[in-house]
């Protein structure tokens, strides 16, 4: 795993994030959704949506997972997300400096999976969360170009490389590029892990 910040643009970037092991679990929960059909189009799983329209500014599929955990449908995601509340994490973002809320203090987190195949894309918008962490995965060989994930208002671009995660203040605008599929292999388009980072109040 290697972690890097990039405090001018307000990121950070972690390569290889999980290991052989937790890539073998989380590939074994992917394959249960697939198996039980469980993904879902844009209205079904919620998507942010145009303010003149109304209508979802994704096209993709997806499914959050805390849900289909809880019920044992799948076991391995979301505990392996745990990860990125770790203290290695938790102060490389932190070190993005003080404009920024305070990674550490992270005490929920709500988790999606979705999938993008041939001209699959997201319109520029914004989470509602605190930080948002986007994990990439996909099939070797790659059968798909684009999906790149663009932050306009920073004027930067990132490549959704296998197994490359980003994280970011939810308040920044960002989109997914269209994606171009190179042949019909089922299931090996973009998927990607969205764990949304809550800072919840601990009084009742």
């Amino acid at each position: 795993m290697n972690i890097k910040s990039f405090p001018k643009l307000g990121f950070v970037i972690i390569e290889n994030v999980f290991d052989k092991l937790e890539l073998e679990l989380i590939w074994k929960d992917i394959i249960q959704i697939e198996n039980k059909k469980l993904l879902k189009t844009p209205k079904e799983t919620g998507s942010a949506t145009c303010y003149i329209t109304g209508k979802p500014l994704k096209n993709n599929k997806g499914i959050y997972l805390d849900k289909i955990h809880e019920q044992g449908v799948i076991e391995n995601i979301i505990p392996i997300s745990k990860k990125f509340l770790s203290p290695e994490i938790s102060m490389a973002v932190d070190d993005l400096g003080k404009m920024y809320p305070s990674y550490h203090q992270i005490n929920k987190t709500g988790n999606l999976l979705s999938y993008y195949e041939d001209t699959d894309n997201y319109h520029p918008h914004i989470d509602q969360s605190v930080f948002t962490i986007l994990t990439w995965l996909y099939r070797e060989p790659k059968a798909w170009a684009g999906g790149e994930l663009i932050f306009s208002q920073l004027n930067a671009e990132i490549e959704p490389n296998n197994n490359r995660s980003i994280i970011f203040p939810s308040c920044f605008t960002h989109e997914v590029k269209p994606v171009k599929m190179q042949n019909e292999l089922i299931g090996f388009g973009r998927f990607v892990i969205t764990n949304f980072a809550f800072i919840t109040s601990e009084f009742k």
